[in-house]
């Protein structure tokens, strides 16, 4: 175990696992390098967001008969929201990831480099034989690192794209070839494919599970007319074309803000049933005009969707 002082804020920082070369500062995100008997500062990292994962740092499982434990954690992004990847370390020396993706889970492990392989030459659909196991690709993609925390084996770049391809095998094998940068050799990692409760974790140590917001079509609370949430577990706000009500969508349940300037059109003051007969059968052109006066605001400034936490948090 390895003790000291971040060189950037001065805080406490630990490794306490023997293959981990970097930790992130708990206080001010710096990556603090091992360098022989010194911690030198290897630049910051973003503050992992919260997600919906079960998981957490210091976490142990149990799989196939084989400890371990949860000591660092990456989140990586490609364009289309961030996954979660938890570093392991296991009871038989070897380390590992542990990775989610749709709400299934892969633990592999280090098992070295792998020469001759080219990433431009595997595609989804193809066949190979690694190691004397015949597998077929599942997926080429790429992703960076975007967030960090905890003990990690190695420095995080913020700015590489780093580039894998997933592949599997006979008898659930899952595998993962990681070309870094595209620059070297793919390192392999083993394993399989796990649900949660598989992975030996006690029911009671995970984190809950976030409940999304099921509000997907709702009313204006203003004036009664129908809207649609197209990202309602990311929504924060949505604005009513009908009478320019803006409203806060938290927690899945709109409420009133403010009154916005008033399209210049018509607006029924009730959306009763007949009401609502009569815009589907007859009335659709009010709505295209009010589609096209939101248009135009925006054109001039206004917003005509749901703003949500990713827009915000761009302002």
């Amino acid at each position: 175990m390895t003790q000291g002082a971040c060189p950037s804020c001065g805080a406490s920082v630990e490794f306490s696992v023997g293959s981990a070369q970097v930790v992130v500062c708990a206080y001010c995100q710096t990556m603090v390098a091992r360098v022989g008997a010194e911690l030198e500062a290897h630049g910051r990292v973003a503050r992992i967001v919260e997600t919906d994962s079960p998981l957490r740092l210091g976490l142990e499982g149990r799989v196939n008969g084989t400890a371990y434990q949860i000591v660092g954690h990456l989140q990586k992004d490609h364009g289309a929201g961030p996954w979660d990847e938890w570093y392991v370390e296991m009871s038989d020396g070897r380390t590992g990831w542990l990775s989610e993706s749709e709400g299934a889970f892969h633990l592999l492990s280090d098992a070295g480099v792998e020469e001759g392989l080219q990433l431009d030459r595997l595609h989804p659909g193809d066949r190979l034989r690694l190691r004397n196991r015949p597998l077929v690709v599942e997926e080429r993609g790429h992703g960076r690192v975007v967030a960090a925390e905890g003990q990690l084996p190695s420095d995080v770049d913020p700015e590489a794209d780093s580039y894998y391809v997933d592949a599997t095998g006979p008898r659930g094998l899952f595998v993962t070839l990681d070309f870094g940068t595209r620059d070297r050799d793919p390192e392999v990692f083993l394993g399989q494919k796990l649900e949660l409760t598989q992975l030996g974790i006690p029911a009671g140590d995970l984190r809950p599970r976030v409940r999304k917001a099921q509000l997907q079509q709702a009313r204006c609370t203003n004036c009664n007319g129908p809207l649609e949430l197209r990202a309602p577990d990311q929504t924060l706000r949505v604005a009513c074309p009908y009478c320019g009500a803006l409203m806060s969508a938290a927690q899945g349940k709109l409420s009133f803000l403010k009154l916005l300037q008033k399209p210049e059109l018509p607006a029924p003051s009730r959306w009763g049933r007949r009401a609502r007969s009569t815009a589907r059968s007859g009335s659709a052109s009010a709505t295209r005009s009010a589609r096209a006066w939101w248009r135009a605001r925006a054109i001039r400034g206004w917003s005509t969707c749901s703003i949500t936490r990713r827009a915000a948090s761009l302002g």
